[in-house]
């Protein structure tokens, strides 16, 4: 592990009053397990009602990856030409599943506020990391996006 370096951004994805968006999801190599070191999220929009603005996040990992649309991760590493082997979606229509662990529960104002979560956090061979927001319900809609960076 530690060796090539990588780095994913998402693109937006809408988040709707009382709506659940399963934002990213990284999981690692069959081969190898993988460490995240940076992993952040972005809000852009208008957010709602004064008193009702607090979105859910969780930090997860889980056994089952779901269903979504493939992000391209990037080689962060000049040293190194490689491809990683980390793979990611975004977006999710089938949400990841089985044995999910909340690693940590946040929220924040999504008409001022983003939201990072230092990292170091390791992950097994074939185990899944995704981001999981959760609106309330005076939400206006907001685009959300992710960075997540990591070593293989």
């Amino acid at each position: 592990m530690a060796g090539r370096k990588f780095a994913l951004n998402t693109g937006a994805i809408s988040l709707t009053a009382s709506g659940t968006v399963h934002l990213v999801g990284v999981k690692a190599p069959s081969t190898h397990g993988i460490v995240l070191t940076a992993m952040e999220v972005s809000f852009e929009g208008a957010g709602g009602a004064s008193t009702e603005r607090a979105v859910k996040i969780e930090y997860c990992t889980c056994t089952t990856d779901g269903t979504g649309t493939a992000v391209t991760v990037n080689n962060a590493d000049r040293q190194d030409d490689g491809t990683p082997a980390t793979i990611a979606k975004q977006g999710y229509t089938v949400a990841p599943s089985g044995s999910v662990v909340v690693i940590r529960t946040k929220y924040t104002d999504a008409n001022k506020t983003d939201d990072s979560f230092p990292g170091a956090l390791r992950l097994k061979a074939d185990e899944v990391f995704f981001i999981r927001l959760t609106a309330p319900v005076g939400l206006t809609t907001v685009n959300v996006a992710a960075f997540i960076g990591g070593d293989e």
